[in-house]
């Protein structure tokens, strides 16, 4: 049960209890009736504005970590994993450590260039990057996460 239906409930109860409870109180009504899921083609259109905003800022990939920005575009929430989006080819899930991004870049055909690190991406990961992979240069990936998401 959450707050508001209790409340509704409880309004409820002192409708019948009482001749005059307030109006706030009698009209509290579920705020997620009518609410859908987002659909699969909504996280698709969004993965596809990522990649436009990449190549617009000239990111070879985003790199995001469990968070809001990972549920935003997958639509789960991965504690320890990590999702790597390439500018071009297939989005990967690997486990949130330096020498897994290393190796999943390598293998997406990323040794040089740009990676967009998320914002709440660990200090340990982007250091490691530096030493496993030191002529990939990472960077911010707020122009496409921020504009994905404004």
């Amino acid at each position: 049960m959450n707050r508001r239906i209790f409340l509704a409930t409880l309004g409820a109860s002192l409708a019948a209890q009482t001749s005059n409870p307030p109006d706030s109180v009698r009209n509290l009504k579920p705020m997620t009736d009518g609410v859908r899921p987002i659909a699969p083609a909504e996280r698709e259109a969004r993965i596809e504005k990522a990649r436009r905003l990449m190549k617009a800022n000239q990111l070879d990939a985003i790199y995001i970590e469990s968070g809001t920005s990972m549920f935003y575009f997958t639509g789960k929430r991965a504690p320890g994993q990590a999702w790597l989006l390439p500018a071009k080819g297939d989005a990967a899930w690997l486990p949130a450590e330096p020498a897994d991004l290393a190796k999943h870049l390598k293998d997406a055909g990323i040794v040089t260039g740009k990676l967009g690190m998320e914002e709440q991406v660990r200090f340990a990961t982007v250091d490691g990057l530096r030493t496993a992979s030191p002529a990939v240069e990472g960077v911010s990936a707020t122009p496409v996460t921020a504009g994905c998401r404004m």
